[in-house]
């Protein structure tokens, strides 16, 4: 049996009819005590992260007057895309070259250190200070979801690379609820009391990852010639390049809506003082359950249908919320619902295309791939979302929802007329014959 930092190695003799996907459920997910593990680890570093994050935008974007300014917002989006576009695939080649367990817990160690500081500097009502902590914070947190994404083939029980996916996202999204309410409630006191915590639940974290029995991958130090090229040629080939631009494209649409949100909510609805909460909940509800279905959608239709589907109902949903309007209650409900059922949407089309993405190249060079995907995936919801803000100043907001429905139309359209080839790439059993790995590692 593979453990610690040993590679696992495909073998014949531990190939077998376990390497086909299957449903699975929830509790084949929990019940295996190393994946049971890694996700509580995960949830703890992600309560932890959506702490510090709503604890510093508080500190830093929230004025005085206790108002957030849109301009304020759309600038915070164009500096969150930084990371992203920058530190991503930075990230990526780390995430394959160092060992991921040990990565994971020595990521943690940092990020309590920076959140440490940025908890003394808030004592001393130092917000530069604040900043200063908060830059390297964004930053280093993309290693994070290189690490995670890389090593989810490496936890997944055998044939349950999907529902992993999907119990991985909806943790995340919990962690992440739980965190705000949290830090929004302040249940620990002040921020700087909230921010001391959240470096307490990093250490936490640190410990459970880099005490897990079990091989992330990563550690080649040798850092393959071509690598970057490997990946590159993997994205562009057919299932990952139609599963990456399938989400990708989702996303964009997905950005543009919150943007459009935030300005429904804040003009037509009154909610000015609430309305990024709004939005929050609003995709919150609607990611959680879509990560719950994912699996049981993605095997009763198959992703390509999934994925048409992902497009359809939006378009239906959100022209109707256009023809209603949000004059009256029942319009805003239908406004919510469809906002809700975007998500819903998104979050199903994502697992699936995550998985394709994931079992599209070795383990070498799984973490270069997924930070190539990362950045283009979350540039495209942040731009998404500044151009819809920008937009909505000047134009209604039916006219944005309206133009994001044709969007996901004319892509239900081509996605059901244009040649259907996203599946999942094989893997093979590893020695241990509990988990799987590519079937292209030597």
């Amino acid at each position: 049996m593979a453990t610690q930092d040993e590679p696992m190695t495909t073998t014949d003799a531990g190939a077998r009819s376990g390497g086909q996907e299957r449903a699975g459920r929830n509790i084949d997910v929990w019940g295996d005590a190393d994946t049971r593990r890694f996700l509580i680890a995960q949830f703890l570093y992600l309560t932890s992260d959506s702490m510090m994050a709503l604890t510093l935008a508080g500190v830093v974007l929230i004025g005085s007057e206790n108002t957030i300014e849109p301009r304020a917002v759309v600038t915070a989006l164009a500096f969150a895309m930084i990371p992203y576009a920058i530190v991503g695939p930075l990230s990526g080649q780390l995430a394959d070259r160092w060992l991921r367990r040990r990565a994971l817990g020595g990521l943690s160690a940092v990020r309590a250190l920076l959140i440490a500081g940025a908890a003394m500097a808030v004592a001393v009502d130092s917000v530069p200070l604040a900043i200063v902590f908060a830059a390297p914070l964004m930053c280093v947190g993309r290693l994070f979801y290189m690490l995670r994404a890389a090593s989810l083939p490496r936890v997944a029980p055998s044939g349950l690379l999907v529902r992993v996916d999907s119990c991985s996202l909806y943790t995340s999204i919990t962690a992440s609820a739980v965190g705000a309410t949290v830090a929004a409630v302040s249940v620990f006191g002040g921020p700087a009391v909230v921010l001391a915590v959240a470096a307490g639940m990093q250490v936490s974290a640190g410990l459970m990852f880099v005490t897990l029995p079990l091989s992330l991958g990563g550690g080649d130090r040798t850092a393959r010639r071509g690598g970057w090229l490997i990946a590159g040629r993997a994205l562009l080939s057919g299932s990952t390049r139609r599963a990456v631009s399938i989400t990708i494209s989702h996303r964009f649409f997905v950005g543009g809506l919150f943007g459009t949100l935030l300005i429904v909510a804040s003009h037509d609805f009154g909610l000015a003082d609430r309305a990024h909460l709004v939005g929050l909940v609003v995709t919150g509800v609607g990611s959680f359950v879509g990560t719950l279905t994912a699996p049981a959608l993605r095997f009763w239709l198959g992703i390509e249908r999934l994925a048409v589907a992902g497009y359809i109902l939006p378009f239906v949903l959100l022209l109707v919320a256009v023809v209603v309007g949000f004059d009256d209650p029942a319009g805003r409900v239908i406004v919510g619902a469809a906002a809700i059922s975007t998500y819903f949407a998104f979050q199903n089309v994502r697992v699936a295309t995550d998985a394709v993405v994931q079992t599209s190249t070795p383990d070498a060079n799984r973490a270069k791939l997924f930070s190539l995907y990362d950045a283009s995936y979350n540039v495209a919801y942040y731009g998404g979302g500044a151009l819809a803000i920008v937009a909505g100043f000047h134009l209604r907001p039916t006219l944005g929802i309206s133009l994001i429905a044709a969007l996901y139309g004319v892509g239900a359209l081509y996605l059901a007329t244009s040649r259907r080839d996203l599946q999942l790439a094989p893997r093979a059993a590893a020695p241990d014959g509990r988990r799987l790995v590519d079937s292209k590692e030597p």
